[in-house]
């Protein structure tokens, strides 16, 4: 996937503009050690040594964004203070047809009927192979006539659905060559709304991300902050898609570099806050603040437990859908092999180890670095995919760099909605077939 050339041209030429090279997706993530955690896991691992080849197309144009416009930690100052606007690797799926929604919840891991019901809000939702991983994640509105899906890889998820429609009453479109979907957010102890974006020249629908919200129908595998407020929500994160043809005028009347040395743009519209681009990097460091798990973070192997997406993008009480069942199953018998954690990286070297790097606490390798970021108040910080029962308190090595983690998905394994005991405990032992002969 690529973003629509005259988008990519306008943003090149920006000042201060710096193309990056940022890795589509992580791969070849450890699995699980046999002796640890396998015999709780209630998921088939059978294809965990799929090939590259094997594994689901995801084509992300992150290496074609903007990292940054020459301020890193200035335009994440910007992007929480709703001054600043980014564009986000993702593109747009419209759905029309007198089934679209009915159809398409068959297919996903979320409720999809009632989409209506929260104009203000995307309905996260994720699509899983028939093991329960996750092959692609997506954001859905409705607005009555037609459905928006925002994904990376959109053409590649597009052709996916084109392939499901059978004799369905849906038309699949692919808007990624015509739109662009931009992110924008507040900290809450600074801003108290979101800006107003209703005059903006070429918003076709700008609503909120819903993490880290639990919906109706999620559970929580959260063991960190019990009792607390979960990083997220000190954010509001909105993501907008627009019309590109009528986006790129005002986008390249907005700032780029130190607040010093350039001037604020110019609002696209009345009311409206933004007067900054934001690179893609200063996005990532915020995201990585809230534990918000993306597409970039997942191998072909990842489960929705063990990046705590069951709050936000899965409902265990819908209809059936591919890899229903190892959702089910994990939580109410089993456990996930791996958990997200959040990381402190010490930042005395002055470097940061490559996202993909190996974890350890010792002499194996208990995990892997999925992003990280310098963020402008939390300094070095990271997500990282580990061992699930790797002791919370161990002191960790990523790559040549120290860390110290913070539990995210709880080292117990278990979600909130999960049993205290195992169902059917209480059948163990007992002569279920009293004195009837057995059947040779």
């Amino acid at each position: 996937m690529s973003l629509p050339a005259k988008a990519l041209e306008t943003l090149k030429q920006l000042p201060g503009a710096v193309i990056g090279d940022f890795p589509a997706r992580v791969r070849d993530l450890p699995a699980p050690s046999a002796s640890d955690d396998a015999p709780e896991l209630a998921v088939d691992q059978a294809d965990s040594t799929k090939t590259e080849d094997e594994l689901p197309s995801n084509e992300s144009p992150r290496g074609e964004l903007p990292m940054h416009y020459g301020d890193l930690l200035g335009e994440q100052e910007r992007l929480a203070h709703g001054q600043a606007v980014t564009v986000l690797p993702m593109g747009a799926i419209r759905l029309t047809g007198s089934e679209r929604l009915t159809w398409l919840n068959n297919l996903v891991s979320q409720e999809m009927l009632d989409l209506h019901h929260q104009p203000k809000y995307w309905r996260e939702t994720l699509w899983l192979d028939a093991n329960g991983h996750i092959t692609w994640q997506g954001f859905v509105a409705d607005n009555g006539e037609e459905t928006l899906i925002l994904a990376e890889d959109a053409p590649a998820l597009a052709e996916f659905l084109n392939r499901m429609r059978f004799r369905s009453d849906v038309q699949v479109t692919d808007l990624s060559e015509t739109h662009l979907v931009l992110g924008d957010m507040i900290e809450r102890e600074l801003e108290s709304e979101l800006t107003d974006i209703s005059g903006v020249p070429g918003i076709v629908l700008g609503a909120r991300d819903p993490w880290p919200d639990e919906l109706p129908g999620g559970t929580t595998y959260t063991g960190a902050l019990p009792h607390a407020a979960h990083p997220g929500e000190r954010q509001k994160r909105r993501l907008t898609l627009v019309r590109t043809e009528d986006a790129l005028g005002w986008l390249g009347q907005l700032g780029t570099g130190f607040t010093g040395s350039v001037q604020a743009g110019t609002a696209p519209a009345e009311g409206c806050r933004w007067q900054y681009l934001a690179g893609y990097l200063a996005w990532e460091a915020q995201r990585i603040a809230a534990w918000r798990p993306t597409t970039s973070d997942f191998d072909g192997k990842a489960l929705p437990h063990e990046f705590d997406l069951l709050r936000s993008a899965v409902h265990l009480h819908k209809g059936c859908y591919c890899g229903q069942e190892t959702v089910a199953r994990i939580v109410n018998v089993g456990r996930p092999p791996r958990r997200l954690a959040a990381v402190d990286l010490d930042g005395s070297e002055h470097e940061l180890p490559e996202r993909g790097a190996t974890i350890k606490a010792g002499e194996k390798e208990d995990g892997t670095l999925l992003a990280r970021a310098v963020h402008y108040e939390q300094g070095p910080i990271g997500l990282a995919l580990l061992r699930r029962s790797l002791d919370a308190r161990a002191v960790l090595q990523v790559g040549e760099v120290a860390a110290a983690s913070t539990t995210i998905v709880a080292i117990d394994g278990k979600a909130e909605a999960s049993p205290s005991d195992r169902p059917g405990k209480e059948l163990r032992g007992q002569n279920l077939r009293g004195n009837r002969p057995r059947l040779n």
